[in-house]
């Protein structure tokens, strides 16, 4: 992984990544964040481009994360706290 991800990482993107992890839905996710999924899906992928890795992997229609996920996860948590 990457360590670039600082310019990136604001609390609002952080703040998406997790509320995606909660819900394992785009959709879901958008609609309690109040905005769009293509919004959502390019914010991730602006996360993940940083990071170089996928966090996010998809079997059938479920989404899981991905080892950088998990790690991502607890960095996500970590600076949320710091804020």
């Amino acid at each position: 992984m990457k360590t670039n991800t600082d310019a990136v990482l604001s609390a609002k993107s952080l703040r998406y990544f997790l509320q995606l992890i909660d819900n394992m839905s785009y959709t879901q996710a958008a609609q309690i964040l109040g905005i769009t999924q293509p919004v959502l899906t390019q914010q991730i992928k602006k996360i993940e481009r940083a990071v170089g890795a996928p966090l996010f992997g998809q079997m059938g229609k479920k989404l899981y994360l991905t080892d950088a996920g998990l790690k991502m996860e607890e960095t996500a948590f970590q600076e949320l706290i710091m804020l």
